[in-house]
């Protein structure tokens, strides 16, 4: 008789458990090198509020400018990925100085990644070393979060728990740091201020406290399949209480996550008729739409960026604004920057 759904996820769930712990050989020095190395972690110095505003200084500039690479480069320096694990380690153990220690770490550590990013982006609105005709898309990609990036921080907070616990495996934490993106967002959330772009900021900070819950409870999931958990008056080993309300904290993120993925889902079938009605409407001008950016509820906002070989006129952009409010059914305030281009072709 062939065997049931379940009982091959129970086999394939055991042979999991059998290979995890083959490989984990937690020996009484191991976990104490893993808590030595949490409480490391947890307490902040100078050393890591240094490497804070440094890693934010390097993201801020990398979301400003669009740069990937240079975002990606201050994953690497950014230190709050230790302090995260050390929240979920705590919360399993009940170690509750540790908690309060990482907490506070992860606070001030993100306080300090958002003014930097508030101060650099004023500062670049006095001096412009960063043009902005619009919203630059590393920022936006961080504004949208979505049920993918909470699947993302799942895996990614065990695969760190797994790195700081087993040795051979340690070197991998670094690509961990990249994957599950603390600092970003955190840096996100200071350029919307600046920008003041309530909406924008919300969804920055989402984000990130979507990563860090869903990161901490992964690693409190890892931690406790190795053994690391707190045992009972009877000595028998249970699911702590804190594992379960990280796992219902963890679940109750999945419904912002879903109702916004829903609302970006209408926004980009709106983004794309707007794109299409702009891009008619400046065919008799030799228009090019370079940047398009859209928000608001009531009234839509509506900010382009177009290059034209024959200038558009204040009355053609009132025109084109009532136009759109008509096609939208809905209000409109419309923006336009436009840069004069020339053709020059020596056949003609």
């Amino acid at each position: 008789m062939a065997p049931g759904p379940r009982t091959t996820l129970h086999r394939l769930w055991l042979r999991g458990m059998m290979w995890l712990q083959a490989r984990a050989r937690m020996t009484p020095e191991r976990r104490q090198e893993v808590r030595r190395f949490l409480r490391e972690s947890a307490d902040p110095d100078f050393d890591y509020f240094a490497m804070v505003v440094l890693s934010s200084i390097i993201a801020t500039l990398g979301l400003l400018i669009d740069s990937a690479a240079t975002v990606i480069g201050a994953m690497l320096v950014a230190p709050l990925m230790a302090s995260v694990e050390a929240l979920g380690f705590s919360a399993l153990l009940g170690d509750r100085r540790l908690f309060q220690t990482a907490l506070k770490t992860l606070f001030f550590g993100g306080f300090i990644a958002v003014l930097t990013a508030f101060l650099l982006t004023e500062f670049n609105t006095w001096l412009q070393f960063a043009l902005l005709h619009g919203l630059p898309g590393e920022v936006r990609a961080r504004t949208r979060p979505s049920p993918l990036d909470w699947g993302i921080a799942l895996a990614g907070g065990a695969a760190a728990a797994l790195a700081i616990a087993l040795p051979q495996l340690s070197p991998t934490l670094p690509g961990v740091a990249i994957a599950t993106a603390l600092l970003p967002p955190l840096c996100t959330v200071g350029i919307a201020l600046a920008l003041q772009r309530w909406d924008l900021a919300l969804g920055a900070f989402l984000l990130f406290l979507t990563n860090a819950v869903v990161i901490a409870f992964a690693s409190m999931v890892v931690f406790f399949l190795l053994g690391f958990s707190p045992r009972d008056p009877n000595g028998q080993a249970g699911v702590p209480a804190s594992l379960r309300m990280s796992a219902f904290l963890a679940g109750v993120l999945l419904v912002p996550l879903v109702f916004m993925s829903l609302r970006y889902a209408q926004r980009t079938v709106l983004n794309q008729e707007v794109n299409r009605l702009l891009t008619q409407a400046l065919q008799p001008f030799g228009g090019e739409l370079e940047d398009l950016e859209i928000y608001g509820e009531r009234t839509l906002h509506i900010r382009a960026h177009v290059r034209v070989t024959r200038p558009l006129a204040y009355r053609d952009v009132v025109n084109l604004q009532e136009a759109l409010a008509v096609r939208l059914q809905r209000p409109v305030a419309l923006v336009i920057l436009q840069t004069r281009s020339t053709r020059l072709d020596p056949l003609i």
